[in-house]
């Protein structure tokens, strides 16, 4: 006899992935520009800034002046997270919510966006009409802070504030429309928190903590994500984390298929049931002064 799925149990499923993406939105959304894209590659273009030219005498000649226009590259990746659902597994489970099949299949995409987002800050990017040109983050006004390498010292508030100087000096996050985030792990949470300039209101009046973490400092917000995940979302090298200080549109995320599901069945299994989630997406730096690195020590 030929096994059908229940349609209806498909679509209810996809559904409640849906439902489950939306209501566990990955951390770093907030972080990078969104848009939609079709086909592998997409141009992000950009108009270097141009200024105003004073005029000291009548009849004066006009200048005419160049605007820079570039164009970096971002690449599309495919993703997939794939279960298998055998003779013992009821497939009308996938709708209960105490297997949390939706939920799991959720958080591994929302993670995967993170990390896409995350390693496209320091990664280099393909430049030029035709993307023939690799910029690496330091030749592209990147910045590194270096928070504590080589001591034991951890994230403190002097090197935030560094952070934020930097910004301002670059034109960075002084607009009413940008704002600014330092992403950062469990380890550097606590720094801060042992930082009194932060803590105390004889220094502050933000409200800087809630719930055992900072969630404002140095006028970022504080992002907090996972450090010891077996694919961190945060790079480490040694006992060096490379954790971000991010503004508005210094990453542009692509989703080309923001997620599909289908449930099938597999001659090749013996009939097993697959369940299987995609998605395209990719992102790059779009403004090198609008991304710096900040690494420190973890102990």
């Amino acid at each position: 006899m030929t096994f059908s799925i229940d349609q209806a149990l498909v679509t209810q499923f996809s559904d409640m992935v849906y439902a489950q993406s939306q209501q566990m939105e990955s951390f770093l959304s907030p972080v990078a520009e969104t848009i939609q894209v079709t086909g592998k590659d997409y141009a992000v273009e950009r108009l270097d800034k141009v200024e105003a030219i004073e005029v000291t005498e009548r009849h004066a000649d006009t200048v005419a002046q160049d605007i820079t226009h570039s164009r970096r590259q971002l690449a599309m990746r495919e993703f997939r997270t794939t279960i298998l659902l055998d003779d013992f597994d009821d497939v009308s489970t996938l709708i209960d919510p105490q297997r949390a099949y939706a939920k799991h299949i959720a958080a591994a995409m929302n993670r995967q966006k993170d990390r896409i987002i995350a390693a496209a800050a320091f990664a280099d990017v393909k430049t030029g009409r035709n993307f023939g040109t690799t910029t690496t983050f330091a030749n592209d006004d990147g910045l590194t802070v270096l928070a504590s390498v080589g001591s034991t010292t951890g994230l403190n508030y002097d090197k935030l504030l560094e952070a934020q100087e930097n910004f301002i000096n670059n034109n960075v996050g002084i607009n009413s429309y940008e704002d600014m985030y330092v992403i950062v792990t469990g380890e550097q949470n606590t720094n801060l928190m042992n930082e009194t300039e932060l803590t105390s209101g004889d220094f502050t009046r933000e409200y800087a903590v809630e719930k055992g973490k900072v969630i404002n400092a140095a006028g970022m917000k504080v992002i907090h994500v996972s450090g010891t995940d077996s694919q961190p979302i945060l790079s480490k090298s040694g006992n060096d984390r490379s954790c971000i200080a991010v503004a508005t549109d210094g990453i542009c995320f692509g989703v080309s298929k923001d997620m599909t599901l289908t449930i099938n069945q597999r001659p090749d299994k013996n009939n097993l049931i697959q369940l299987q989630a995609c998605m395209y997406i990719g992102a790059v730096r779009k403004d090198g002064r609008k991304v710096q690195k900040i690494i420190t020590t973890e102990s």
